[in-house]
């Protein structure tokens, strides 16, 4: 268990030493200069900025190597024998690819004395879709569901409104006070938490609710727990097994199986499934289409804004095999390859079929 967590732990937040290579003066030079490791991350497609902290021995001055059409410092000297903190701006990666900024790092007095480093600017965002993948504003469903969404400048959502019927099931607002932390107002409850550099956390809490992250003891696979606990005693739990670590942001999510249960007022509702992943691409559009598997009553509002990202299965799904049935989902996609309409058949035969816009 000890071991899920931390694993959880590790992939949830993706804070990564960043790769070092360091230089440092001759037996022969003046000795006075150096420089230490860097401490800091690479970032997301989305990270507007990041900071990162070395020791240095001497005066230095600091210049990008390659990667100067997407990053830029904002700090290009500074002094010795304290711990400086340099800030980076981003631009928004929209390649759909993986790219590097590199750094050079000069001793001022001893050119002997210098150091190199590097950061990778993913290609995904934070949420998992890709930094060119559109938002979807709005998803309507033939149930009479309607999902609205919005988003700030740096792709992050701003708020989350479902509706049946005209009844209001969730309607939650996102406030990002600082780069390092977040509130979600919830039916007069403020839910808050620590964010990593693609605005996600690990978990969100406030007296009423809690929303985030569980181990869930497999021993088997990597596996975790999304749950969302509100007050009154209603809880919504994901537990995920997936086929494979993934072993970089960008890596896809593939589950293996899937166990749901919500607990209200009005009863437990259980699912236990085998998941057949299609070829269709979940990493195309901002919102986790697969979190409608079993209608709007049963979505965490959290994770179809994907909140939460290791809850986010890279394709969409296309088969969800229990014991007395299955659930099957077929969809159309843009000439941009995000979702366009889904329908889901349940294990009694009954279609909802949604309709995404962007």
């Amino acid at each position: 268990m000890k071991r899920v967590k931390e694993l959880c732990k590790a992939f949830v937040f993706s804070v990564m030493a960043v790769p070092m290579l360091t230089s440092c003066v001759d037996n022969d030079g003046s000795g006075n200069a150096g420089f230490s490791h860097v401490i800091g991350s690479d970032v997301f497609a989305n990270t507007h900025s990041s900071e990162y902290m070395f020791y240095s021995m001497g005066n230095w001055n600091m210049n990008i190597i390659s990667g100067n059409e997407f990053a830029e410092l904002r700090k290009t000297s500074g002094s010795g024998y304290v711990l400086n903190t340099v800030p980076v701006v981003f631009k928004e990666n929209l390649t759909g690819s993986r790219r590097f900024v590199s750094f050079h790092v000069q001793d001022v007095a001893e050119k002997k004395a210098y150091m190199e480093f590097s950061v990778s600017q993913y290609a995904t965002r934070g949420d998992g879709s890709f930094g060119n993948a559109p938002l979807a504003t709005k998803i309507e469903g033939s149930d009479g569901s309607v999902v609205n969404m919005g988003y700030d400048d740096y792709k992050r959502p701003t708020y989350v409104k479902i509706t049946k019927d005209n009844n209001v099931l969730h309607d939650i607002v996102f406030r990002y006070p600082t780069d390092t932390t977040m509130t979600a107002h919830s039916e007069g409850s403020i839910l808050r938490g620590r964010v990593n550099t693609g605005y996600q956390p690990s978990m969100l809490v406030s007296d009423n609710d809690t929303v985030g992250y569980e181990s869930n003891g497999a021993g088997l696979g990597f596996a975790y727990n999304l749950e969302y606990h509100k007050k009154g005693g209603e809880i919504q739990r994901a537990a995920i097994l997936l086929k494979e670590y993934p072993e970089t942001p960008d890596s896809e999510i593939k589950f293996d199986s899937l166990k749901y249960q919500h607990r209200g007022t009005d009863g437990t509702f259980l699912e236990k499934l085998k998941i057949e992943m299609s070829v269709n691409s979940n990493r195309h559009q901002s919102v986790d289409a697969n979190q409608l598997l079993f209608g709007v009553e049963h979505c965490n509002p959290y994770a179809l804004v994907a909140l939460f990202r290791s809850a986010r299965c890279s394709n969409v799904f296309a088969v969800a095999k229990s014991a007395n049935g299955n659930y099957t989902v077929e969809t159309e996609l843009n000439g941009d390859k995000s979702v366009k309409a889904m329908t889901v058949t349940d294990k009694q035969g009954k279609k909802i079929t949604y309709t995404f816009t962007y």
